[in-house]
């Protein structure tokens, strides 16, 4: 005659049911979350290896929808950005003209001479006005000359030119009798292709060695809270 004690083992069945019905739905959407959470942080300094930044505006547009509920099949946390150009960038884009000239480039003098500062004020696109072209000039190089002098004498710093090979919006420096150049917006490319510079896939790479701790440890958290499974 054989007896058998399952009293640790029916403990054993009753924890494993509790846990799979209380413990382990809020350890997922715990993870969950903790991984958004982290993903946001990495993305912060992917962009930060990749990027000029400037200020914190990049960083504080990545905005996150937490996972909510019970339901394990149905969780998910949402990490994006409010913000087209983190997009732009992560995927490439191609620039089209919103004119008759081509896409806008600004130059290293619309920087102030250094491509890590900002457009200076007065060479923003919208901050600038231009005078109308002469229609009536007999050549590209006569257009040019009255185009240089009509600015000067309404006193206005910018002038479209169309040179040889490019053409493009000049600042004019100097005073009225030798007036100096200075290209701020380059108008000679049709198009222009952006290639991608990734900043949330590398994130995500740095992320996926990390979910499997930081799952254990939201298990083990649970089943501490709720005293099951000799926790």
């Amino acid at each position: 005659m054989f007896r058998i004690d399952t009293k640790d083992l029916d403990r054993f069945a009753r924890d494993l049911d509790h846990f799979a019905k209380k413990s382990l739905p809020h350890a997922s959407r715990n993870a969950i979350n903790s991984g958004a959470f982290q993903l946001r942080r990495e993305w912060i300094k992917e962009q930060d290896r990749r990027f000029i930044v400037r200020n914190s505006w990049t960083a504080r547009s990545i905005r996150i929808e937490k996972a909510r509920g019970t339901n394990v099949r149905q969780m998910e946390a949402l990490v994006g950005s409010t913000e087209q150009y983190l997009a732009d960038r992560e995927f490439g884009e191609t620039k089209s003209p919103h004119g008759k000239h081509g896409v806008p480039i600004p130059t290293l003098a619309a920087r102030g001479g250094s491509e890590k500062r900002l457009i200076r004020k007065p060479n923003r696109m919208h901050n600038i006005r231009l005078t109308d072209r002469a229609s009536n000039a007999r050549s590209r190089r006569q257009r040019n000359a009255i185009a240089i002098r009509q600015a000067v004498a309404s006193k206005q710093k910018y002038v479209f030119l169309e040179l040889e090979e490019t053409k493009g919006i000049f600042r004019i420096m100097g005073g009225k009798r030798k007036p100096k150049l200075r290209m701020v917006w380059d108008l000679s490319e049709p198009s222009v292709s952006v290639e991608p510079m990734p900043t949330l896939g590398p994130a995500l790479d740095e992320l996926e060695p990390m979910m499997a701790p930081i799952y254990l440890q939201e298990l083990i958290q649970q089943a501490k809270r709720n005293r099951v499974l000799g926790f």
